[in-house]
């Protein structure tokens, strides 16, 4: 048993490759732009190494 698809001739646009059966609703909001973090300096490195860290919170005692 074999399915039959419809075959398009030409190329399709990005428009029409997004629009079809499968097509997901328009979302509500858009996503914002995306920005990388700065990276961080070999100074600022060294002394997050150097200072002491607040020590992890700890579970339910029982």
């Amino acid at each position: 048993m074999t399915a039959s698809f419809p075959t398009v001739a030409g190329s399709l646009s990005p428009a029409d490759l997004i629009a079809g059966p499968c097509a997901l609703p328009e979302a509500p909001l858009a996503m914002p732009c995306q920005m990388l973090e700065p990276e961080t300096g070999m100074l600022r490195r060294i002394l997050s190494a150097l200072l002491p860290r607040p020590h992890a919170p700890k579970g339910a005692e029982g």
